[in-house]
């Protein structure tokens, strides 16, 4: 994988550690946000997903196989 790709999954890493801050501190994320509507904010947040694991996958650099 080249710099560009590992850099774009660092944006991942709020999605690993919100959990975390749920379960350790009893404060829900979802409460401090101004909308209420927690289906538009999940939808949003999947499509952010799906874009960061797309945008890696450009930028990766494969290497070639040239037994084939």
């Amino acid at each position: 994988m080249s710099g560009r790709s590992l850099y774009l999954l660092w944006a991942l890493l709020p999605f690993f550690v919100f959990p975390f801050i749920s379960m350790f501190t009893d404060i829900e994320l979802f409460d401090l946000l101004p909308i209420d509507n927690r289906f538009l904010i999940m939808s949003i947040g999947y499509l952010f997903i799906l874009a960061v694991f797309f945008g890696a996958l450009g930028f990766s650099k494969f290497a070639k196989d040239n037994d084939l």
